[in-house]
């Protein structure tokens, strides 16, 4: 079987499950190794995020400073 064949094939699989069912085995396929996190990280992008939401820490941590300057600027 081609990587292609497989590629597809799992993506179909993966597509036709319930998403509580399809987040339970990607969270237990990355667990086997690093080298199926990257693989799902690579082909399934939409799936590894809907497993790990991308939460944008920068921004969090930029908002953060930017209120506590605007706390150290009142109170000069």
């Amino acid at each position: 079987m081609s990587e292609k064949t497989l590629i597809t094939a799992l993506r179909k699989d993966y597509a036709k499950l319930d998403p509580a069912d399809r987040k339970q085995k990607i969270r237990e396929l990355i667990r086997e190794s690093a080298a199926n996190r990257d693989f799902i990280k690579n082909y399934f992008p939409e799936f590894y995020v809907e497993v790990f939401p991308n939460r944008s820490r920068g921004a969090s941590k930029t908002w953060k400073s930017n209120s506590r300057a605007a706390l150290v600027a009142k109170h000069r």
